[in-house]
């Protein structure tokens, strides 16, 4: 695919009985792109454009947003968000490796002061996962999460406590 273009896909993710649409754009290792609330895959395309010379970027439309369906038996739920990410990967056929970004428009936050559990959570189940973990946040800038995890796990189980030092 040409670097400078960016392919609109239509999509079914079967496991939600929806259709949805997906940015493609560049080959190479896949950075899946996902937007916040209440925004759609639009949002990507210039960042898409940048990152095509090296990666295949996936920018979907999440359920009810931009050009995506939205059956009135999706319920936003983690685990329904999780099974929509799933099948669209698998529509599109992404393999192992991916960088999966995350970006919301909400206020934003001072990373460095940033205490809560939802984060320690997230950097330790990303190491679990034998991943990479950023988030970049500023006041009143919004946040983007940056997780790069293996699709298959190895077969070496990690320490016990090699998650809980790097987290902090």
């Amino acid at each position: 695919m040409a670097a400078g273009a960016i392919l609109e896909r239509d999509v079914l993710v079967p496991e939600l009985a929806l259709r949805t649409r997906v940015l493609e754009a560049g080959d190479g290792p896949v950075v899946l792109l996902l937007h916040g609330n209440p925004d759609n895959a639009d949002e990507w395309r210039p960042l898409m454009l940048r990152l095509a010379a090296r990666f295949r970027c996936l920018a979907p439309d999440f359920p009810g947003y931009g050009r995506a369906q939205l059956p009135a038996s999706f319920g936003y739920t983690l685990n329904e968000l999780v099974r929509f990410v799933d099948g669209v990967s698998r529509a599109m056929r992404v393999a192992d490796p991916i960088t999966l970004v995350v970006h919301d428009n909400g206020v934003g936050f001072d990373v460095q002061a940033a205490s809560g559990l939802g984060l320690i959570s997230m950097r330790e189940r990303t190491c679990l996962l034998r991943g990479e973990f950023a988030i970049y946040s500023a006041p009143g800038m919004g946040t983007t999460v940056r997780a790069r995890v293996p699709l298959t796990m190895p077969e070496t189980p990690l320490a016990e406590d090699a998650c809980t030092r790097r987290v902090g």
